[in-house]
């Protein structure tokens, strides 16, 4: 049987939301519910799933249904990732690694997922990039980069369990810091598919994007109370 299972990453301080409120973006309450939780219940609904370890602080699990299986957060992501992996009963078949701070995955976006890394080995959702990107060195323009192959990477990632081994373990050895998940599978060398990402799959960040995160929320309930 082939095993996929996921972990939230959702350790993350948030300091950029500090003037919004003290406690960590993923643990503020959106129209009701904490930002966390979003995603945690499209994750644990997903039939495809069995397990879902959620990585974070002890004095944040009280936020999370009482049988959650909690790993600890680590410095860097991918020691998050690695305690994360470390957690799950089975170490085998798929795993997906999502931030907490992305409440608007869909179930759809999941499975998609899953399907495509089960073929590839590793896939991820993205976004052709809309503004020119420049590369800048001291403050002035080194580069303007070539827009038509720019993509903006958004979670959940998708890595078959062997490569994400195998990767966090190259990382570790060559003291090399990532900061995404499918970066550990392109240090060894293996191709990463790249799906249609969501224009509403965004990662709540700053106090701007609280505000978007509530419009999209109200978008999606016009939407819903249409049907």
């Amino acid at each position: 049987m082939f095993v996929v299972s996921a972990i939230l990453l959702a350790g993350g301080k948030g300091l950029r939301m500090q003037g919004l409120s003290p406690l960590p973006k993923q643990y503020l309450s959106l129209e009701g519910q904490i930002v966390a939780l979003y995603s945690f219940h499209i994750l644990t609904s997903c039939p495809a799933i069995s397990e879902v370890i959620v990585v974070c602080e002890p004095a944040y699990q009280s936020y999370f249904p009482a049988a959650t299986t909690f790993a600890a957060p680590g410095n860097r992501r991918q020691d998050s990732v690695e305690n994360g992996f470390a957690a799950l009963s089975e170490k085998r078949g798929l795993v997906l690694i999502h931030d907490a701070a992305r409440p608007f995955i869909t179930r759809k976006l999941v499975e998609t997922l899953i399907c495509e890394a089960t073929h590839h080995g590793a896939a991820i959702p993205a976004l052709p990039v809309k503004q020119t990107i420049k590369q800048v060195e001291e403050g002035f323009v080194k580069e303007t980069l070539k827009r038509s192959s720019l993509y903006e990477v958004q979670t959940p990632q998708a890595i078959r369990a062997d490569l994400l081994v195998s990767g966090l373990a190259y990382a570790k050895a060559e003291a090399i810091t990532v900061s995404d998940d499918a970066s550990l599978a392109e240090l060894l060398g293996h191709r990463v598919k790249i799906v249609p990402g969501l224009e509403t799959n965004i990662k709540i960040t700053t106090p701007f994007d609280w505000v978007l995160a509530k419009t999209i929320l109200y978008d999606q309930a016009q939407t819903h109370s249409k049907l």
